[in-house]
């Protein structure tokens, strides 16, 4: 480097310096006793070289002629006058002529060469005209560019440019983490983020972020309610490094050889694959298909699997205590503190795209008698099934809250009350089925209720209001379900008691083929 450089020039400058002043003082000296004069000509001479190398080629030929006038004053003498002839005698004109060559030819060939510094040497780096090779380095680390790249380590210029490359991917995180409102579902922008940011990193292409269930079954992390588990490629390496919780990345030092050829085994190899885990419980996993330009920098991925795995245990705790917060830990679903003003904001929302909207109430008549009787195992896990049943058949934008200990609340967008009393029966039937499996078919009853918007403005305080009613009357008549329009005291449409068959319902056959092709992908009965 310069500093190097420079370091090498003073030193010569110095001892050139020492060696024509001892040079000077022999040549005074030599005035009165010849051999001194002779040793100080020479001794002259070869300060010149190391003057030369100190101060290039110019400086070089500046001293030799401002050393070869000192050699011929001394030559001179202290004669009174001087004469022309005597000055510019021919063998003065060679001396002089001499030592101004020496000095130049000695400033350009011995004159230290100046190293370029990695940020200076960047560019030519890019273009690949120059060489990292020759950077210093301190003891430790490899030496050469060639050694680090043979140990996939960054050469220094590639330090630098990877710094640059994390302060970028810092500033990303920073902006995602300003448009996360902490009280929404994060997985599907942080799922775009993170392949953003591994891409950004390590140039790895088709990269995969999956969402690990407690059975070991892995989904699609963008999607908040998928239907079923995916298979991904090399699911028997997957499988591995999420028993390990060991990182793969393939052709590694660190990776061992059979689970190499458990990788290049598979239709499509995967290079790398980073499992997420909270403690010893793994809930994520990220993997590339195609590396960066066929290169793999182990130590790079590395660093990068450990931002991944860092920013991701962060959203995770963060949205666990957001679902914790929001959520009732029987039923998974929304309590009522948080779902009142989440019905609220999402009726208006209705309102002004003129969306007629329907609350359904259920209740689980008869489940107090399960407390009664001690049955607590069986009702919780009653309430746990109820609350998928009723989260699972429903779309996605729709609304779903438990108010109490049996009663589940439920908004349903862009629906009238004869298509909703068609999801309402098929839902109800849904719950009844559960009830069953559980033996509790003598115990456990469901119920529902209906209230509709139509398209008018129906405050929210007045759908509940009327919804819950309805569910009254059903319990008071014994009927599975009763739909009741606002402002009206009587039922307009009902159902069957529980005891009929729930077909009976009060719609002609017609219009029941039609709601059931109108509810197909909303119910899964």
């Amino acid at each position: 480097m310069k500093l190097l450089a420079c370091d090498q020039s003073s030193n010569a400058v110095r001892v050139g310096a020492a060696g024509a002043v001892a040079a000077v003082t022999m040549l005074w000296v030599g005035t009165m006793s010849a051999p001194f004069f002779q040793a100080g000509t020479v001794l002259l001479v070869l300060c010149l070289i190391p003057l030369a190398r100190g101060l290039g080629a110019r400086g070089g030929a500046i001293t030799g002629l401002l050393l070869s006038l000192v050699w011929v004053a001394a030559r001179l003498g202290f004669a009174p006058s001087v004469e022309a002839d005597m000055l510019f005698s021919e063998l003065n004109v060679l001396v002089v002529a001499a030592m101004m060559t020496i000095g130049g030819l000695a400033g350009v060939l011995l004159c230290p060469p100046i190293s370029v510094s990695p940020r200076q040497s960047l560019p030519a780096v890019a273009g690949g005209s120059a060489s990292v090779d020759d950077h210093p380095h301190r003891p430790g680390e490899l030496g050469t560019g060639g050694e680090r790249r043979r140990a996939g380590m960054p050469a220094p210029h590639e330090t630098r440019c990877g710094e640059d490359l994390w302060g970028r991917a810092l500033a990303r995180h920073r902006e995602w983490l300003a448009g996360w409102d902490r009280v929404s579902y994060p997985w599907a922008s942080f799922d775009s983020h993170i392949r953003d940011l591994v891409r950004l990193l390590t140039g790895m292409q088709r990269l995969r972020c999956y969402r690990v269930a407690d059975n070991g079954q892995l989904y699609p992390l963008s999607s908040e309610h998928p239907n079923e588990a995916i298979e991904p490629p090399s699911r028997e390496l997957l499988d591995h490094v999420l028993m390990t919780g060991r990182r793969f990345v393939s052709q590694a030092a660190s990776t061992a050889p059979l689970v190499q050829t458990l990788a290049d085994s598979a239709e499509v190899p995967l290079v790398w694959a980073v499992p997420i885990r909270d403690g010893n419980v793994p809930i994520g996993l990220v993997t590339a298909q195609t590396p960066a330009d066929g290169i793999f920098h182990e130590e790079r991925l590395q660093t990068a699997a450990d931002l991944v795995e860092e920013l991701w245990l962060h959203v995770h705790h963060v949205d666990s205590l957001r679902r914790a917060r929001q959520t009732d830990r029987g039923s998974g679903l929304i309590n009522r503190t948080d779902f009142l003003p989440a019905f609220k904001t999402t009726l208006e929302q209705c309102y002004k795209l003129r969306e007629p909207v329907v609350v359904m109430v259920v209740c689980l008549e008869g489940l107090r008698g399960l407390d009664d009787a001690s049955r607590w195992a069986k009702r919780d896990e009653l309430i746990e099934r109820v609350g998928h049943t009723i989260a699972s058949g429903l779309r996605r934008d729709d609304l779903v809250g438990r108010f109490s200990d049996a009663q589940f609340v439920a908004m349903l967008r862009r629906l009238d009350i004869p298509l909703a009393e068609l999801i309402g029966r098929k839902l109800l039937g849904s719950i009844a089925k559960e009830i069953a499996d559980f033996g509790l078919t003598s115990w456990v009853t469901p119920r529902g209720g209906l209230s509709g918007s139509g398209f008018k403005q129906v405050p929210a305080e007045t759908l509940l209001k009327h919804a819950t009613s309805a569910l009254h009357q059903a319990r008071t008549q014994d009927l599975l379900l009763i739909s009741e329009p606002p402002g009206e005291g009587t039922s307009a449409n009902s159902v069957e008691p529980s005891s009929t068959p729930s077909s009976t319902l009060s719609s002609t056959p017609s219009a029941q083929t039609e709601g059931s092709a109108r509810t197909e992908g909303r119910i899964e009965t």
